[in-house]
């Protein structure tokens, strides 16, 4: 028996030579607590493996033996354990003459991340650029700092919900609709917003989040029918929001100009001049750089909430002229309070003026835009983004009470009417001529209850610039994931990226277009009933995908969210559909079209080149760092039958460490 042990000691050179050197090779075996005795592989009683000498085992030139069924015997012990192999703890990244040098547990583990980040490069179809971030939270090449759910979801959520039909719109939206049905309104739009965030919550929590956006986390997370058909839309509606937040700076400008009597051509085309340059001007900062854009949200917000404030304040403090009597702020007033608390639409609809109102309440997908900065994704996404919907809606209702209790439907703005305290006459005399002011008429309400006008004009100002210039970036980011994805033909042309940003400028160029269309239009309340309607769409094909993953059972779909439920998803996606029939029957039936045609395209063709979409799915929920790797399913939403895992070239070891274990339990 001490001649074998001797005889098989010798497969390992390193160790045989080793103690040769030290002079003491024999004292050396004898005190190792585990010696191998005899390596023995089931392919062969004789211990050949390949066919060739069974003494070729006592050479230390002998090649390295496969892991395939070996038998290992050690001293002391017998066992089918395999002995851990010291050619898979050496330095992958040695040079070829270098001593190999068995790792550190350390540099082991920097490997395996090394690997996974080495992956993600590879298979990525895409960069998941925005904003300069790519999808493992670097910005250009430096660590991008994180944020919390109040700085970076809250305060984004915020900035984007109240823009331009906040100091614009609301006080129309009192005036036709009343104060009571107008709140109904506001809680209207809250709760579609509300199911939408809990269905966008669930995806959040379905496995890690990376950064990428909105189009980037559904279509990874519910396959690429719902990303592509979502990210088309999304793409559009974005570039039209653009232009209704530059028809909205385009009105304040108008109307500065009209009160200064220094119109360039009339009311109408000054909001398209006007229009066509602030977007030109966009362009040209998007194609320049974007990091200022960022810095500056903060400062944007305390404008906004400073402005708010004043707005809230001016209506205690009451008009402070007689022209502002004259253009139907009074103050409160039970009288005026009365008359405004039902609707008197003029010309308009409950729904009609819900249309108009809708877009105030879009902007929730702020959050999601910059996942890739957030600190914990699945809790700050659902906490900052609801807590935003609660705030923006509390405050949308408080000023429509207050405005409505104070501000006049309708006014004629003459002062000597309010010297003659005929007041009572302005109803009357508005049937007769023309009334430019009161809540239906004058759209800048908003500055001339507020205590300081010019606070609530710079509060403008930075909405509605700040909003356009957000979604004109947004839009061809979008649309440049989808190009690259390749789930549509001959769009790859808009996917290309310029700069170490690798900025979508051709994008830019598309989506300077579809605003310049939009801008054209001139008129807000036209513009904005087209954004409800791809805002509608776009939540309802969320909430639908919840439910859809859920109902399928897909082993990829598990959201760990609190308050997830796949009826309130199919309730929050109906409700959507039912709103865009309501606004408009045939724009919801050429909508939906429009989406299951993109749907059923992408069904069909199923592109092979989007593998990525696949990986999404089961890498983001499996522990293990590479399995993901190794495994491919061709159907997104059903029960596989069986998985398909092999090992890559340079690492093979890696799924024989893994399926060892699991092999060993079964």
């Amino acid at each position: 028996m001490s001649d074998e042990v001797q005889k098989n000691s010798k497969v390992n050179p390193e160790e045989s030579l080793k103690e040769q050197a030290a002079g003491n090779g024999e004292s050396t075996k004898q005190k190792k607590k585990f010696s191998v005795l005899k390596v023995r592989f089931g392919l062969d009683p004789s211990g050949d493996t390949s066919g060739e000498n069974s003494n070729e085992s006592s050479s230390p030139s002998s090649p390295s033996r496969s892991p395939r069924s070996p038998e290992y015997f050690t001293h002391g012990y017998a066992t089918n354990e395999a002995i851990p192999m010291t050619v898979f703890y050496r330095s992958q990244h040695s040079h070829e003459h270098d001593a190999k040098k068995r790792p550190t547990l350390q540099q082991l583990r920097k490997g395996l991340e090394n690997d996974k980040a080495e992956f993600t490069e590879e298979t990525a179809p895409l960069d998941d650029s925005i904003d300069g971030q790519d999808s493992t939270g670097k910005r250009n090449g430096k660590s991008a700092p994180k944020f919390g759910w109040i700085e970076g979801v809250l305060f984004g959520c915020l900035l984007n919900i109240w823009g331009v039909m906040l100091y614009l719109r609301l006080p129309w939206v009192v005036g036709q609709a009343g104060i009571a049905l107008s709140s109904l309104i506001v809680i209207m739009s809250a709760v579609v917003t509300t199911l939408t965030t809990l269905s966008l919550s669930s995806v959040c929590t379905n496995g890690e989040v990376k950064g990428g956006g909105a189009y980037y986390l559904i279509s990874r997370s519910l396959g690429p029918e719902f990303g592509g058909s979502i990210g088309i839309i999304f793409s559009v509606a974005s570039a039209v929001a653009t232009a209704m937040y530059v028809v909205g700076f385009s009105e304040t400008v108008r109307d500065i100009l009209r009160d200064k009597g220094s119109l360039m051509v009339d009311e109408s085309n000054d909001i398209r001049i006007v229009g066509l340059i602030t977007v030109v001007i966009l362009l040209g900062i998007t194609m320049i750089g974007l990091e200022w854009v960022v810095r500056v949200k903060k400062l944007l917000l305390i404008v906004l909430v400073i402005s708010i404030l004043n707005v809230l304040i001016g209506t205690f403090i009451g008009p402070q002229s007689d022209e502002s009597r004259s253009r139907g702020f009074v103050g409160y007033q039970k009288e005026v309070f009365a008359t405004n608390l039902s609707p008197d639409y003029k010309g308009e609809s409950f729904f009609s003026v819900f249309a108009v109102f809708f877009p105030a309440a879009t902007g929730i997908l702020a959050g999601v835009n910059i996942s890739g900065d957030l600190k914990d994704v699945h809790k700050a996404i659902p906490k900052g983004t609801l807590l935003a919907i609660l705030i923006s809606t509390i405050v949308y209702i408080m000023l429509a009470w207050f405005v409505g209790g104070c501000v006049e439907r309708e006014a004629l703005g003459f002062v000597q009417e309010v010297l003659q305290n005929t007041a009572n006459k302005t109803l009357a005399s508005c049937e007769e001529q023309e009334c430019r002011y009161g809540l239906l008429n004058n759209f800048q309400v908003m500055e001339e209850v507020s205590g300081l006008g010019p606070i609530v004009t710079a509060g403008i100002f930075a909405s509605t610039l700040s909003s356009a210039l957000t979604n004109l970036i947004g839009a061809p980011k979008a649309f440049q994931a989808v190009c690259k994805d390749k789930l549509f033909p001959h769009i790859d042309f808009f996917g290309v990226g310029y700069g170490p940003g690798n900025e979508p400028r051709r994008g830019y160029i598309l989506a300077f277009f579809v605003a310049v269309a939009f801008i054209a239009i001139g008129d807000l309340n036209v513009i904005a009933p087209v954004i409800s309607s791809f805002n509608l769409i776009i939540y309802a094909l969320i909430n639908y995908a919840v439910f859809a993953a859920s109902l399928s059972r897909s082993p990829g779909w598990r959201p760990s969210f609190k308050y997830y439920n796949m009826w309130v998803s199919l309730l929050g996606a109906l409700l959507c559909i039912a709103m865009m029939f309501l606004i408009n029957w045939w724009a919801a039936l050429l909508t939906i079209f429009t989406v299951l045609t993109l749907y059923k395209y992408v069904d069909f063709t199923k592109p092979k080149k989007s593998e990525d979409f696949i990986h999404g799915i089961i890498e983001e929920t499996l522990p293990e760092n590479h399995l993901e790797a190794h495994i491919y399913t061709p159907v997104l939403h059903k029960k596989p039958k069986s998985y398909f895992a092999t090992p890559p070239a340079q690492t093979p070891e890696l799924l024989f460490r893994h399926i060892h274990p699991q092999t060993k339990q079964a």
